[in-house]
């Protein structure tokens, strides 16, 4: 099964306290991956969760640039279908007042059990910025690239190959994109700006089918009767369509 887009939002607020809005995923196999570019007006400020219908997302990485500028990735396996919210809650004590340029992207096809291959991040002072990642041919690679713009306007590029998702600005203060590209031996993600901070994450994210376990494990059911929760395991497992 290919990795296929769903959908995407996006957010940009001023707050002390949590941004929320709305995110409509459909389809079979689904991850919503959660993107986040932020400048705190103070030190030792943080996002301490992120939630979908209620449900807490897993961060799977962050960088921080000069205390203040942070560029997140967050996911959550099988999020529920139809249209619910999102909450980013600003975490740390005091003024927890941070201006943000938030993004969501669902996908159809995603491996439920193992979603992610790995991940490579960096942070560079230039105005582009390149990151390599191990991949698949049957994965699709994801990535988040956060700038503090300085009033320059949406001026993130997205590099040959990639297909931007989502690029939106806080107010000329931080700017947030994001955009996949399909699955290699090794996949280059790249982004160009007219400024010269630039924070990339970039993630390789597994098929349905990934892996070897799922081989040689179609068979017809024609005059069987199996169990349903048999042939619920073997639907997610991938070894049967209904």
């Amino acid at each position: 099964m290919a990795i296929l887009y769903d959908a995407f939002s996006t957010k940009v607020d001023f707050s002390v306290g949590s941004y929320t809005w709305a995110h409509t995923c459909t389809g079979i196999n689904l991850i919503l991956v959660v993107q986040l570019a932020w400048s705190a007006q103070a030190n030792g400020r943080w996002i301490s969760t992120v939630t979908y219908n209620g449900v807490a997302l897993t961060k799977l990485h962050g960088l921080q640039n000069a205390e203040r500028d942070r560029c997140e990735f967050w996911y959550l396996v099988n999020p529920a279908t139809g249209t619910h919210n999102i909450i980013v809650t600003n975490g740390g004590g005091g003024d927890r007042a941070a201006e943000v340029a938030l993004g969501a992207t669902s996908y159809t096809g995603v491996n439920q059990d193992d979603p992610i291959r790995g991940f490579e991040s960096i942070t560079v002072t230039s105005t582009s910025v390149t990151k390599d990642i191990s991949s698949g041919v049957s994965d699709l690679v994801v990535d988040v690239c956060a700038q503090q713009n300085g009033g320059g306007g949406l001026t993130l590029v997205e590099g040959v190959g990639q297909t931007e998702r989502w690029n939106v600005e806080r107010i000329g203060i931080v700017e947030g994109a994001g955009s996949d590209e399909a699955g290699a031996a090794t996949v280059t993600m790249s982004w160009t700006s007219a400024n010269a901070v630039l924070q990339l994450i970039v993630v390789s994210m597994k098929s349905a089918v990934s892996g070897t376990r799922r081989a040689a494990m179609f068979f017809s059911l024609s005059g069987l009767v199996i169990p349903a929760a048999t042939l619920a395991g073997l639907y997610k497992a991938g070894a049967v369509a209904l």
